[in-house]
């Protein structure tokens, strides 16, 4: 590893998703604005490198996580060991 310090970094992390809304009834001059939010909770695997952030990778976390999240998830969390290690993985790569 070149001497640098590699950390992974694991937290739970919920992403906030803003949609605007207009829309015009029919002989109201002014459109209404509307604004929701929503919010999805998630886990966040950072890889840090001396303490900056290298790279990050959020993955949704449902009340009934499926089998494909669980793959996901452990898939994230390999890579992220494997850099750990001082390998990088082939998505990883810049050049």
């Amino acid at each position: 590893m070149n001497g640098r310090s590699r950390r992974v970094l694991v937290q739970v992390e919920p992403r906030t998703v803003t949609l605007g809304h207009t829309a015009a009834s029919p002989g109201d001059p002014q459109p209404s604005h509307r604004v929701d939010e929503l919010s999805y909770p998630g886990i966040l695997v950072s890889h840090l490198q001396d303490g900056v952030v290298d790279h990050e990778v959020w993955l949704p976390m449902g009340e009934t996580p499926t089998l494909a999240d669980d793959e996901a998830l452990i898939a994230a969390l390999h890579t992220a060991m494997r850099w750990n290690r001082g390998e990088l993985p082939e998505h990883l790569r810049t050049t």
